[in-house]
């Protein structure tokens, strides 16, 4: 209803990363991605980043055009970029 896509990133202090997800799926042995986070079709334009004491707020849209500048990283069931702190800020 509020048009955010609101996230957890509990690693990013010790990585000096923030990561953006653009795809998921929900079991490892699926085998596509979907869209998701940046790339979803919904009516989020913000994007909401951090942890209990910072956040990092983004335009959906803005994070889309940055997208291929950054290091993309996947796990079994994810997909994103890496955006490094000092950039964010």
């Amino acid at each position: 209803m509020l048009g955010a896509e609101i996230k957890r990133d509990g690693k990013f202090r010790e990585t000096g990363n923030i990561y953006i997800e653009t795809s998921e799926k929900s079991h490892p042995d699926k085998p596509e991605f979907t869209p998701s986070g940046i790339l979803r079709k919904d009516n989020s334009w913000l994007y909401v980043i951090g942890d209990e004491k910072t956040i990092y707020i983004f335009s959906t849209k803005y994070l889309q055009l940055l997208a291929n500048r950054y290091q993309v990283k996947e796990t079994p069931t994810s997909r994103g970029f890496i955006m490094p702190i000092s950039e964010a800020e």
